[in-house]
């Protein structure tokens, strides 16, 4: 006789939401990498402004290009705060969604917890009852020799 475990369909459910809640997870951590990213090459375009507007002042240029590079710098900052603000979003939903994750996770480790004390118990039982088979074969056999 096979081992049946009573509680299989509520482990597949529990096992499915755990992916369910892993793959939001992951998602998470791919969108806060993607604001990073954008944070960092605005970084950059930040640095490159303030190289050309060094250069510009250099040169002497016309005052329109350089109230240009000064807009340009404003936008720029504008965009990063919008990126850092998007950024502490995404990482408050991290972190409510690691709880999550953690929750469903140990919801699914105490159903699987209790699969495998189920499972041993059944082994050990199925082993008592084979030794006991044994047992009594080998006493119908003693017996039939005398």
């Amino acid at each position: 006789m096979a081992f049946r475990f009573p509680l299989a369909a509520v482990l597949r459910v529990r096992e499915s939401l755990e992916r369910k809640e892993q793959l939001i997870l992951e998602q998470c951590y791919n969108r806060l990498h993607e604001l990073q990213l954008q944070l960092a090459r605005l970084d950059e375009q930040k640095q490159s402004w303030r190289r050309r507007y060094e250069e510009q002042l250099i040169e002497s240029t016309i005052g329109i290009h350089v109230h240009v590079l000064i807009e340009e710098r404003q936008h720029a900052e504008r965009q990063r705060e919008e990126l850092l603000r998007l950024i502490a979003d995404v990482q408050e939903k991290l972190k409510q969604q690691m709880a999550r994750y953690r929750a469903v996770r140990q919801q699914r480790e105490i159903v699987s917890e209790l699969r495998s004390q189920g499972l041993e118990k059944y082994r050990r039982l199925e082993l008592l009852q084979e030794q006991k088979s044994r047992d009594d074969l080998f006493l119908l056999r003693r017996l039939r020799r005398k």
